[in-house]
């Protein structure tokens, strides 16, 4: 009886550490069991990849649901890749905390590349970490943290994004 204990809670594990790899993967669109509860990312502007962005443009992300508090310090915007130097600037949700909204302090620098990161840290208002699954379709790459990524290091550099990072990111250049 112990043997099989021992046995079902590794098929358990293996089939959480496939679907974990598979979350994983900057092209992923599974959104298996675990997002059942989730709030995901269903829009980013700028969007991804875009170019002739406007150097005084705000950018917004908008979720599907409310976030929980001080999620804003999971998102960054970086100047020329995810390594890059912070772009000063004011965080702004909306009242029903679903549009968070980035005001540069002074304009962007023309014809330059920026990164919006978005933090493997960030929570909905339930506590649920957010489902990665839209990433994608918006355009950007995803990276989970956790277990499985990087956030205790258990599967090594291979897990992490290649610019670093984990969480989302969404590229954009200014005109």
């Amino acid at each position: 009886m112990r043997n099989w204990t021992r046995t079902a809670r590794s098929v358990v594990m293996a089939a959480g550490a496939l679907a974990a790899l598979a979350a994983c993967s900057g092209d992923s669109h599974m959104s298996g069991p675990d997002a059942v509860g989730r709030v995901a990312l269903r829009s980013v502007s700028p969007a991804n990849g875009v170019t002739g962005v406007s150097i005084t443009m705000p950018m917004a992300m908008t979720f599907s649901g409310p976030m929980g508090s001080d999620m804003e310090k999971y998102v960054v915007v970086h100047e020329g890749a995810v390594a890059g130097p912070a772009v000063a600037g004011r965080w702004n949700w909306s009242t029903d905390r679903r549009t968070l909204t980035f005001t540069p302090d002074a304009p962007l620098k023309s014809r330059t590349t920026y990164v919006i990161h978005m933090g493997g840290g960030m929570r909905g208002q339930n506590g649920m970490p957010l489902d990665y699954a839209q990433c994608a379709a918006l355009g950007g790459r995803s990276v989970p943290g956790g277990m499985m990524g990087g956030g205790m290091g258990m599967m090594g550099p291979g897990w992490q994004g290649a610019d670093g990072g984990y969480g989302m990111t969404f590229t954009f250049t200014t005109a």
